[in-house]
């Protein structure tokens, strides 16, 4: 069965088994038809970006291939496509931006052309997500802290940090609650949530270390584990018939190694026998299995999926990364 329809029909199923590495744009969307404030001050050189109701849908394919993250599902959103899924896709801005889009509360007997009933945003590399308003009608923020001015030095301070500052101040202008007691409370998914921390932040053993002894007990001396990396990908779904939205955040390690692998090799054997009173060397040919450590190879795996809003879901651990080999 395809990849996509199996996303169709199952994709917490699917999300379990592969990881989902989204791009950073839909092919056609134009940073210029978005709606931008640049900010200032502290946050100088970071802007508030708002995509425009028509740059919202685009159509996505899955593919399982060989990225440079290992084997991984792509995900490849157009806004010009005539085939594919239709989704609610949130970009990145290189830039340096926190990306807005509201989904709109919409007559879920619409067509999905109109109104998807899946989400996707850019990849996370760093990267913060942050959620506000209800299950119904859901404002999802892509903040990202990369970039340059416009006079092209780098910026400075933390769009993210800005957003969560917004928050604050609807809740003081009497606007709304951001209370994490609510059930629609903002949540924020944070760089942290997904890659490990410093190593001399003082915490427990990180998650990287972690995998790096669970992956080595479990294939022994067949492997020599070079490198754990870890980043994530949030999506969403709406249920057929269902106004209400879940979004989930998907935990991925891109695992490079290199596997023990046997090679046949013809070698001569030499053997002493007897023959009454003499010893003499009989020799023949054996075919016997040499083993070495193969090139590196690399795969991505999902370790875990969250749901992130609404509520504060369970995370549900994978071991999909056990098939390494």
């Amino acid at each position: 069965m395809p990849i996509e329809t199996d996303f169709i029909n199952n994709a917490k199923d699917v999300a379990k088994r592969y990881s989902f590495l989204p791009a950073n744009a839909a092919a056609g969307y134009d940073l210029t038809a978005t709606t931008q404030t640049d900010l200032d001050g502290a946050f100088a050189g970071f802007r508030h970006t708002v995509v425009n109701n028509d740059q919202k849908v685009a159509r996505v394919t899955l593919q399982i291939t060989m990225t440079n993250r290992g084997e991984a599902c792509t995900v490849r959103p157009s806004l010009n496509a005539t085939a594919g899924i239709p989704v609610y896709f949130l970009p990145w801005d290189e830039r340096g931006a926190a990306v807005e889009m509201t989904i709109p509360n919409l007559n879920p007997a619409l067509s999905e052309d109109n109104h998807p009933r899946f989400f996707f945003t850019a990849v996370l590399s760093g990267c913060s997500i942050l959620f506000k308003g209800t299950a119904q009608r859901p404002t999802i923020y892509h903040c990202g802290t990369g970039g340059t001015t416009g006079g092209g030095a780098p910026t400075v301070g933390d769009s993210n940090t800005y957003f969560l500052n917004l928050l604050r101040d609807v809740e003081l202008k009497g606007l709304g609650r951001t209370d994490t007691g609510l059930p629609h409370a903002p949540r924020q998914v944070l760089s942290s949530d997904y890659m490990v921390r410093a190593a001399n932040d003082g915490a427990a053993p990180t998650l990287d270390a972690n995998l790096r002894t669970a992956v080595t007990n479990h294939f022994g001396g067949r492997m020599v584990l070079e490198e754990v990396v870890l980043w994530g990908s949030v999506f969403g779904l709406r249920p057929a018939g269902s106004r209400d939205w879940k979004f989930y955040l998907q935990q991925n390690a891109t695992v490079q190694f290199k596997p023990m692998e046997a090679v046949l090799q013809d070698i001569e054997v030499k053997q002493k026998k007897k023959f009454g009173p003499f010893t003499y060397t009989k020799k023949h040919m054996e075919t016997r299995s040499r083993f070495h450590y193969g090139n590196m190879k690399a795969i991505a795996k999902p370790i875990q999926l969250t749901q992130v809003f609404p509520g504060a879901g369970v995370a549900k651990v994978t071991n999909s990364w056990r098939s390494l080999v």
